[in-house]
């Protein structure tokens, strides 16, 4: 029976992107599912960041923007992507919270996706979704972010085999959104004690907060998947730590 791994992680669209595609090159999982990739950000002076990440590697990639802000020099675009090592096939996206096309500056107004895809593995297909939920407050759940993570629900509804959903969920393991999760998908770990958020100081509005003591980044999978090993990867990238699986399927 093969091996694979898979990295979830939330890179963080104020990270250099050369640092991005070292650890993932470091890694060298076979499936990583990114958030917070950025796309014309005059940060990184205009890039196509997924673009770049799987330039010059084994890997391929489906993006798919959540939010866009208009400039001066076109649409800075932030979204997730799917990249892998195995041949990969977009699937279908879902905006479980619409694009925001007003002009604002609150985190919890921007779009958010779902991204699912289909990578074969050695022939064997499987589907893998990954998605990053709004910011609430102190991570709150508003009855705005319970109705976006009742979409989420929905469109992971049918799948009940050969699936993986991964995700910066920003909510914590008590969530109405993770408890109705554990109710059709297996958690793959690490055990929810094991924090995720954050590595470096964050100060937005009334929050602030400067410690590893958030457990926010989560990988979910249906029972046919055999977890082998889950953890999480200390890194001075992003301000999430990345969690990788080791998995097998039993094609």
């Amino acid at each position: 029976m093969a091996t694979y791994t898979l990295l979830q992680w939330n890179v963080w669209y104020k990270e250099n992107p050369n640092n991005i595609k070292q650890l993932l090159a470091k890694l060298s999982p076979d499936i990583a599912c990114f958030q917070e990739l950025t796309v014309g950000y005059e940060i990184h002076n205009r890039m196509n960041v997924p673009d770049y990440i799987v330039e010059e590697t084994e890997y391929e990639a489906v993006f798919e923007m959540a939010q866009y802000w208009p400039s001066k020099e076109g649409n800075e675009i932030l979204g997730n992507a799917l990249i892998s090592k195995h041949p990969i096939t977009l699937l279908n996206t879902n905006h479980v919270k619409p694009v925001n096309n007003d002009d604002f500056e609150d985190y919890s107004k921007e779009g958010r996706v779902a991204v699912f895809g289909v990578v074969e593995l050695d022939g064997y297909p499987i589907t893998v979704a990954t998605t990053h939920l709004s910011y609430t407050d102190r991570f709150e759940e508003t009855q705005e972010k319970i109705e976006e993570e009742k979409n989420l629900l929905e469109a992971i509804s049918s799948y009940n085999s050969d699936f993986f959903l991964t995700g910066d969920f920003n909510t914590d393991e008590n969530s109405y959104l993770i408890k109705n999760l554990q109710q059709q998908l297996v958690h793959t770990g690490p055990d929810f004690d094991t924090k995720t958020w954050t590595t470096k100081p964050f100060n937005y509005k009334r929050f602030t907060e400067n410690e590893l003591r958030w457990r926010l980044d989560y990988v979910f999978c249906t029972p046919d998947i055999i977890i082998k090993k889950a953890e999480t990867i200390q890194t001075e990238y992003s301000d999430h730590l990345p969690i990788l699986v080791t998995f097998e399927i039993s094609n």
